[in-house]
């Protein structure tokens, strides 16, 4: 069971975490654990959980079906105490389109909501860099889903993960682009280069006072002179897999592919079974 965040988001002696103090306490175990506390799930039956189907679309969600027929659920869903759903709408159609007949939950009574302290860290960030930190830490380290960071700061499920990408720019690169003034859009741009043509890009875009639509222009014309390009490797990775896959069957070997995206990684796994 993952953790989640506690409603009051404080630690022993009652102060309240700050954004700063919060990182620090992630590498503590037994802090952390003061912070957090765990979600307890039941199984209830699929066809009993209403879900509001607003831009949810049943190809959109076809992976994450095909993922939970292969390998189950690795959170529980949030009810309210009418069975509707309070977050993980895309995982009950997904589970209801693969015919899961049951899948876990937990009522939103013990489900923990973002404390206002987190609020007014977001709203207090001292550049979009940090803010998309934060977002990060809430995603990644307590659980907590796009959906719900998107709802409690009024932004879209795409702009959440427009903010969370821009976490992965390094120090110097963040200090950089900050120094010429350079906007969130010429920093999302920015992240389809690859790290190590990042700084000097960042350099000639801030000294010749680049636009965005020139940022973005220049960009690409750096990302066409690179050949062969990062999304063409990984494609040709991904081409050798499923061809050691073909070899597999032919010895009768059963295999299992997938990729993931994450924000700074393409992750594939490559299981041969016994």
């Amino acid at each position: 069971m993952k953790l989640f965040v506690s409603a009051e988001l404080t630690y022993e002696g009652g102060a309240r975490l700050t954004y700063s103090t919060l990182t620090q306490y992630l590498s503590k175990d037994a802090e952390l654990m003061r912070i957090l506390h765990r979600g307890e799930a039941e199984y209830i039956n699929t066809d009993s959980i209403t879900i509001n189907t607003t831009h949810i679309t049943a190809s959109s969600v076809r992976n994450l079906t095909d993922s939970i027929n292969r390998n189950g659920f690795f959170d529980p869903v949030v009810v309210t105490d009418s069975l509707s759903v309070a977050d993980g709408r895309k995982r009950v159609m997904a589970a209801k389109l693969g015919s899961v007949e049951y899948i876990p939950v937990t009522y939103n009574t013990s489900f923990p909501m973002i404390s206002l302290d987190v609020i007014s860290m977001l709203e207090n960030a001292g550049d979009y860099f940090e803010y998309g930190d934060i977002l990060r830490l809430l995603n990644k380290e307590f659980c907590i889903s796009r959906d719900t960071l998107a709802s409690y700061t009024n932004l879209s499920v795409s702009a959440v993960s427009n903010k969370i990408r821009l976490s992965s720019f390094l120090s110097d690169e963040r200090r950089l682009i900050l120094s010429y003034s350079l906007t969130e859009r010429h920093a999302r741009a920015l992240l389809k280069l690859p790290v190590s043509a990042r700084y000097e890009a960042i350099k000639h875009i801030g000294e010749t006072h680049m636009n965005v639509s020139d940022c973005e222009e220049y960009i690409d014309t750096l990302i066409k002179s690179d050949s062969p390009s990062f999304s063409d490797a990984v494609k040709k990775i991904g081409k050798t897999l499923t061809s050691a896959c073909d070899v597999a069957d032919k010895y009768n070997i059963r295999t299992d592919l997938s990729r993931h995206e994450l924000i700074d990684a393409v992750v594939f796994t490559f299981k041969i079974y016994k």
